[in-house]
């Protein structure tokens, strides 16, 4: 049986404090095909900085596409939804916690 691509879109805005832990959640899912995209509406706090960290430790599962101005919600998401090669969809927000299991 073959096991569809799951496209975890993630979009965030000066989430600084909850973004690595959101990526964290992410990132623990024992779902086998997984990509992970962040797209950033142009923060000014450090959350580029830490998607960028946490994307130099997973560089195989972590796609960013960075706005260098806030161009609002829709704008971020069309981002994200661009970039997904998935046959499914999954999405959080930079401040949210996807459960152990969600996507099995």
């Amino acid at each position: 049986m073959n096991t569809p691509t799951v496209s975890v879109v993630i979009c965030t805005y000066n989430q600084q404090a909850f973004v690595r832990e959101t990526l964290d959640s992410v990132l623990a899912q024992q779902y086998p095909a997984l990509e992970i995209i962040v797209a950033d509406d142009g923060s000014t706090d450090d959350t580029p900085a830490i998607l960028h960290r946490c994307q130099q430790q997973h560089p195989d599962r972590i796609q960013l596409a960075l706005a260098d101005h806030n161009a609002g919600i829709p704008a971020n998401i069309n981002r994200a939804l661009r970039l997904r090669t998935g046959e499914l969809t999954a999405w959080l927000d930079g401040d949210d916690l996807m459960l152990p299991g969600k996507l099995e």
